[in-house]
C-alpha cells in the first residue's frame, strides 16, 4: 500500500506546486483511493465519484500553490476540495430534476 505519511504528501505538495509532473503523479496515487472514497460517500453512483475524484485532483494540480499547512493537513485539505465538487455535482442534479 501506498505511503499517506503526511510529510510525504506535504513534500509532493510542494513540488507539484512547482511543477512537478512527477510529484503530481505521486500525490495523484497515493491518494486517488481515499479521494474516490470521500466522494463515494456522498455520492453513491461509482462512476460519478470517480470522476469527481479525478476533477478534484485536477485541482489539486492547478491549485497546488494555494495549499496552506497552517491550515490543515494536505488530505484534509484535498478532502475539502472533494466534497466541495461532490456537492455542487449533487446540486447540479437536483437544479436538473427541477426543471
Amino acid at each position: 500500500m501506498p505511503s499517506s505519511d503526511p510529510y510525504d504528501l506535504a513534500h509532493l505538495i510542494e513540488m507539484t506546486a512547482d511543477g512537478d509532473r512527477d510529484a503530481f503523479s505521486d500525490l495523484y496515487d497515493r491518494v486517488a483511493p481515499a479521494v474516490i472514497g470521500i466522494a463515494r460517500r456522498t455520492i453513491l453512483d461509482w462512476a460519478l465519484a470517480e470522476e469527481i475524484a479525478h476533477d478534484a485532483l485536477v485541482e489539486v494540480w492547478q491549485k497546488a500553490d494555494r495549499y496552506s499547512p497552517e491550515r490543515g493537513s494536505v488530505m484534509a485539505w484535498i478532502g475539502t476540495i472533494t466534497r466541495r465538487r461532490a456537492i455542487d455535482v449533487i446540486r447540479s442534479i437536483e437544479a436538473r430534476r427541477r426543471r
